[in-house]
């Protein structure tokens, strides 16, 4: 099968790169279509910067496509750098202690331990932190550890 991707000139006379996802990562990676900039109106040096482009998108199709086992080890670390950006977050927009006192409420109220309901409230945020990191397609025993964590 032909793969689909072509270099088009938006309105603006910008070039960028489209390429469909492949029907198999859809659900992985959740979009239908790749489009990246190339961050030039020249056709000539769109050319040369698609390659590039090119490389990294069949990489996150590849890494897409398998299903990964975090040890742990990359826990840990991927729960620090998710502590680390939330205390630089809240450093530089500190919360009030009501709102403090309101999530950690509804979070106790879910939790019962580290229970399904805790690991569910976490869900959207080892979403968001795996797909940061390119790991869009992590099993999920690693997925619940991290949300532990």
């Amino acid at each position: 099968m032909a793969v689909m991707a072509t270099i088009t000139q938006r309105p603006s006379g910008v070039w960028e790169y489209r390429r469909r996802v492949p029907d198999r990562l859809r659900g992985h990676l959740g979009i239908t279509e790749v489009r990246q900039s190339l961050d030039t109106k020249d056709k000539a040096v769109a050319k040369v910067r698609v390659v590039a482009v090119i490389a990294d998108v069949e990489r996150r199709f590849a890494a897409a496509g398998q299903v990964v086992t975090l040890d742990h080890r990359s826990v840990v670390a991927l729960a620090a750098r998710w502590l680390a950006s939330r205390v630089a977050a809240d450093e530089a927009s500190p919360p009030d202690a009501e709102t403090i006192d309101r999530n950690l409420g509804a979070l106790q109220d879910r939790s019962e331990g580290y229970g399904p309901g805790a690991i569910a409230s976490m869900s959207s945020t080892v979403d968001e932190l795996l797909i940061a990191h390119d790991l869009p397609n992590v099993d999920q025993v690693s997925r619940d550890a991290l949300a532990v964590a």
